[in-house]
């Protein structure tokens, strides 16, 4: 609405020039020529606002070049042109300047009109074309004011013609969006060199002896034209030093100070374009999610900042580091350096094996590292770029699975990537369509073979692959966000299978495995629901979980725990004598069993010290309230070994394999009918 009012008021003060007779001189009367400079001014200045919608620049940017390149032109045509139009009409000085002033007006606005023509469609803009027609007017009406007593009509038609322009102008509607265009630089420099040019030839001349006396204004104009070219100057090196911290910016991690994604694929890209052998490696914190879940985010972030400080430390010749985002990070390795990337990733590794100290806490955050070799190829650097990018991420990721630190990609680890997603797509066909299942393996009395429970194993009816075990696709699970989902679906159908074993008249203790992300609040509402709707006695429900299931949040996992053993449902610590911290475990966590890993229980017939170890850990278990489950018994002397020991209860293919329910039923028939005959 602005720039509508102000071309209505160039409308209004242009036509006194055209409507008033000419004065003595044959030019239009002084105060008229004043009027029309000021309305020339005010239609520039909204045809500059129209360009300033099209141009993604600042305002003052587009201010200065128009006020600048007004007055550089003024001042260079009252030095030129001045003299001879005063010879021929006798006008006098002040006259004659403002007339070429209002020249110099008329053809900037000109340029600004056609600058915005080659910037914005009039399809996109309607008011683009009537600011074209306003420019090519106001051109023609200064340069016919030169000659304007030889052209009869001339002012009421040009009267008429800039109405016509500036009511359609007026009129116009404004779009909605604006596609706004990028500033060239040359253009700044463009004016810059012109308009300077321009008003220092001007100052110069003055001090010429051989040339007339340069009229006053002229100097003032230029000198002005000078002061804002120099305003101009100083906005574009501030433009610039600000371009420069953008762009420094927009290529740096303003947490670490390292180089972010972008500049690492820019750097790479770059690598990859030269003739050097090229390598990346891939990092990933291990335990960075619990620091953050423990500690705070503010600790988080301080970890972050001591990673990147140990990594910088660790760095060799010819290597990039960038952090990636959240707790990942990459280096990149050109020339020499890439041929020892392996030896390189060793030591990024090793820096970070050592704790680090966050808010008065020791924090262990050890990292997995993937490293990729760029092969040598023709494709783009771009294509080449993200392909490494993603082998190292891939050979991360196999590290991180196999807890092995670091991993160089190979091609099948692309076969066993390929495999994941096929894997996590199939599942949720899975889930869906009741290909997943429970079979269950029997637990006896070490003394007498008695029945004394079950442990639910699951199993995936794949349509294709057979029966898969849970280690072909609980991985998988994990990636896809189902896990959550497997896991409801095992509680669901092992207390549906115990509730019908129980009204069968055969009560069995069922064992339910648990996964680290299973240990949270919302598993005690579901167990206890699922209790409730079968009518089902908590006693026969067991939870098995690992020492690393629980021991990166050992209070809230216990808490967890508490809630539900005060259901009635018992606790068992499965793979018991694996980790480093099973002691801690027993005694922080109403553990009702303990599971000994079949790595012990296979060897306690030749290996003294294995044997030493389950005696201990069962006299530890008796003697803190608990039953002992020996895993993995294969033979008899296995079995008597563990009945000599003390062991409670057994369970392995000496008595049976995992079975579905209906063969287990029939196992615990079968067994009675033994017993009973």
């Amino acid at each position: 609405m602005i720039d509508r009012a102000w071309a209505a008021a160039a409308l209004l003060l242009l036509s006194p020039a055209l409507v008033l007779p000419p004065g003595a001189t044959g030019l239009p009367d002084t105060a008229a020529l004043g009027c029309s400079a000021v309305a020339l001014a005010v239609l520039l200045a909204a045809q500059v606002r129209l360009l300033g919608a099209h141009l993604a620049v600042s305002t003052r940017s587009l201010w200065h070049d128009a006020a600048a390149s007004t007055l550089a032109a003024s001042s260079a045509l009252v030095v030129l042109v001045l003299p001879g139009l005063q010879r021929a009409t006798g006008a006098g000085e002040q006259a004659g300047a403002l007339l070429l002033t209002a020249l110099a007006l008329g053809v900037v606005g000109a340029g600004t009109a056609v600058s915005t023509v080659l910037l914005a469609a009039p399809r996109s803009d309607p008011r683009v074309s009537w600011s074209l027609a306003a420019g090519a007017l106001a051109t023609a009406t200064a340069l016919l004011w030169l000659v304007r007593p030889g052209w009869p009509g001339l002012p009421a038609a040009l009267v008429l013609a800039w109405g016509a322009v500036l009511v359609g102008l007026v009129a116009a509607p404004e779009p909605h969006h604006v596609h706004r265009h990028a500033a060239p630089w040359r253009k700044d420099l463009v004016s810059l060199l012109a308009g300077g040019t321009a008003a220092t030839g001007v100052l110069v001349v003055g001090d010429l002896r051989a040339v007339p006396a340069v009229p006053a204004v002229a100097v003032v104009m230029a000198a002005a034209a000078l002061v804002l070219l120099g305003a101009k100057a100083h906005v574009l090196v501030r433009e610039l030093v600000a371009l420069q911290g953008s762009h420094e910016a927009a290529l740096t991690d303003d947490l670490t100070g390292l180089g972010n994604r972008r500049s690492l694929l820019s750097a790479l890209e770059g690598a990859l374009r030269g003739h050097e052998p090229v390598a990346l490696l891939l990092l990933d914190l291990d335990r960075f999610k619990h620091v953050n879940d423990g500690l705070g985010h503010h600790a988080g972030d301080e970890l972050l900042r001591q990673v990147a400080h140990r990594l910088r430390a660790a760095m060799v010749p010819g290597s990039v580091l960038a952090r990636l985002g959240g707790d990942e990070f990459a280096v990149l390795l050109t020339g020499p350096a890439a041929r020892v990337a392996e030896e390189v990733a060793l030591g990024v590794h090793a820096a970070l094996q050592r704790p680090a100290v966050v808010d008065g806490h020791e924090v262990h955050a050890p990292g997995s590292v993937g490293v990729a070799l760029a092969p040598a190829g023709s494709a783009p650097a771009r294509g080449r770029a993200l392909d490494l990018l993603r082998r190292a991420d891939t050979a991360m990721y196999a590290a991180k699975a196999a807890r092995s630190g670091v991993v160089v990609h190979g091609q099948h680890h692309d076969q066993r990537a390929r495999e994941v997603i096929e894997t996590a797509e199939e599942l949720r066909a899975a889930l869906a369509g009741d290909q997943l299942l429970l079979h269950y393996q029997p637990q006896l009395a070490v003394a007498d073979g008695s029945l004394l429970g079950v442990e639910a194993l699951l199993r995936w009816e794949h349509p294709r692959r057979g029966l898969l075990g849970p280690d072909t696709f609980l991985g998988a699970a994990h990636e896809l966000g189902v896990l959550a989902d497997v896991t409801r679906l095992v509680l669901r159908t092992a207390v549906a299978q115990a509730a019908a074993w129980r009204d069968a008249g055969t009560p069995v203790r069922v064992s339910v495995n648990l996964t680290a992300a299973d240990v949270q609040l919302a598993l005690v509402g579901d167990v206890a629901e699922l209790l409730a709707a079968h009518d089902l006695p908590p006693r026969l429900l067991v939870l098995e979980i690992t020492e690393t299931s629980v021991l990166e949040d050992l209070l809230g996992a216990a808490a967890v725990l508490e809630d539900l053993v005060a259901l009635g449902v018992e606790i068992s610590v499965d793979d018991f004598g694996t980790g480093h911290s099973s002691l801690t475990l027993l005694l922080q966590l109403p553990v009702t069993e303990v599971k000994v890993d079949r790595s012990f229980v296979g060897a306690v017939c030749h290996d003294p010290a294995r044997r030493t170890v389950v005696r201990t850990t069962v006299e530890l278990a008796h003697g803190l309230g608990m039953r002992v489950v020996a895993e993995g018994v294969e033979d008899a002397a296995v079995l008597a070994q563990l009945r000599e020991l003390g062991c409670d209860a057994s369970q392995g293919y000496l008595h049976s394999r995992a079975l579905a329910p209906e063969q287990l039923t029939c196992w615990m028939r079968a067994r009675t009918a033994v017993a009973a005959g």
